[in-house]
């Protein structure tokens, strides 16, 4: 039976094979292997001896730009549309939220999704263009408890979506390529120094293994900004076998775009826009942004599911912090809040638009947890707020991208 860690190291034989790509060797990356966790990554930085990921490297980027650009969501997507258009790409709009059409999922969780089938014989695709781009919003609830609390985790989120497909058409591209325009967007358009861009290699897999690959992860200053999966093999009862057709499958965080560009204390700030400035005029919560910009760039290691216990990593976060942990909770604590209301509010948005309502069947059942947490935040912090307000400041802000929002506000 095929795991991730038999088939890691099947690769790490032939690391070229599977990871290598030309740009690699024209910049003169070098391939390392981390002093502490043991991943391998590709980087130009020849005296750098651990990995780009948590909890081997902090978040860099917080209160410290590098970029020439300084983007909000909406610019964000605009500049990321431009780049692919210019080279190649078609894109298309977003796939509803609620996955109707696939048997295994209640929501859209990521953008290839939108173009899986599943027959009888596997996976098989139905794409309207080749490559294409696509800003597709995903809907994931397993990491509830850590909306908030990290800086980074979302229930709704953009999955900026680029795919080629190697089909008879011959129209699509392969990991050469790939990277390439990855080191373009992150360097030339976003304006990244160049030994400012790690790579690290990994395994991405479908659970049953029915398509898996090698992917490549970009990281700079401690934050993954997109993840390039090669989407290559299938698994065979002797082993794995290469799939009909190979598949370009880049996930591109796009909160994580802008929230580079401008080095806010969390993504939060940035994915919401100007919803966050209304839900503190609205509250009254203090924002001491210097003291949280301290806290965030150790956040992301506070993971729930990494973390056995949330009050032991507090204390030693406030250890750091040279601070108390009273201090911590009473400044932080009511900004966990007001971030995880944002969200949730924002899945609803997206989710009542597609045709999803909170209940206690299936899918609705997801949306009823997110609601009844909104709420009961909003009692317990006796918030001067409704959740509807919330979800129009949402859809005024998010229009220029998805116009449909505007046309569900009875519905919400």
């Amino acid at each position: 039976m095929l795991t991730k860690q038999i088939v890691k190291k099947e690769f790490e034989k032939e690391p070229d094979k599977y990871w290598g790509v030309e740009i690699f060797k024209e910049k003169g990356f070098v391939r390392k292997q981390c002093e502490k966790c043991g991943k391998f990554f590709w980087t130009l930085q020849q005296d750098r001896k651990v990995c780009p990921d948590q909890p081997c490297s902090n978040y860099e980027f917080i209160g410290k730009t590098i970029t020439k650009v300084k983007w909000d969501y909406i610019e964000a997507w605009k500049e990321f549309e431009k780049f692919f258009v210019k080279n190649g790409h078609t894109s298309i709009k977003r796939y509803p939220v609620v996955s109707r059409w696939h048997p295994k999922l209640f929501f859209t969780i990521a953008s290839i999704q939108d173009f899986q089938r599943i027959e009888p014989t596997g996976v098989v695709f139905e794409y309207p263009e080749n490559p294409l781009i696509v800003p597709q919003i995903s809907l994931r609830f397993n990491d509830i408890p850590n909306v908030g609390i990290t800086g980074k985790h979302m229930t709704c989120f953009q999955m900026s979506g680029q795919h080629a497909f190697n089909d008879e058409t011959g129209r699509g591209y392969w990991k050469d390529k790939c990277i390439e325009l990855n080191f373009n967007f992150l360097t030339k358009v976003m304006g990244i120094p160049e030994q400012e861009v790690i790579y690290v290699g990994n395994i991405w897999a479908m659970p049953d293994f029915s398509a898996f690959g090698p992917c490549i992860e970009s990281f700079s200053k401690g934050l993954e900004i997109v993840n390039s999966v090669l989407m290559q093999f299938k698994a065979t009862d002797s082993g794995f076998a290469e799939l009909p057709i190979k598949v370009i499958d880049v996930g591109w965080g796009h909160e994580r775009l802008p929230w580079f560009t401008q080095g806010t204390p969390t993504v939060y700030e940035v994915a919401f826009g100007p919803v966050i400035e209304k839900l503190m005029k609205a509250t009254g919560i203090e924002y001491d942004k210097k003291f949280f910009a301290k806290y965030s760039r150790f956040a992301g290691s506070l993971d729930i599911d990494e973390v056995p216990d949330i009050k032991l990593a507090r204390i030693n976060l406030a250890k750091q912090l040279k601070t108390s942990v009273d201090e911590i909770e009473r400044k932080i604590a009511p900004l966990e809040v007001m971030f995880a209301v944002a969200d949730h509010t924002k899945t609803l948005v997206f989710a009542i638009t597609d045709g999803g309502i909170p209940s206690n069947v299936g899918g609705g059942y997801n949306l009823r947890v997110v609601l009844r947490r909104a709420l009961s935040f909003i009692d317990k912090f006796k918030l001067n707020l409704k959740l509807e307000d919330v979800a129009f400041w949402h859809i005024d802000y998010l229009k220029k991208i998805f116009p449909e929002l505007a046309k569900h506000k009875e519905e919400i």
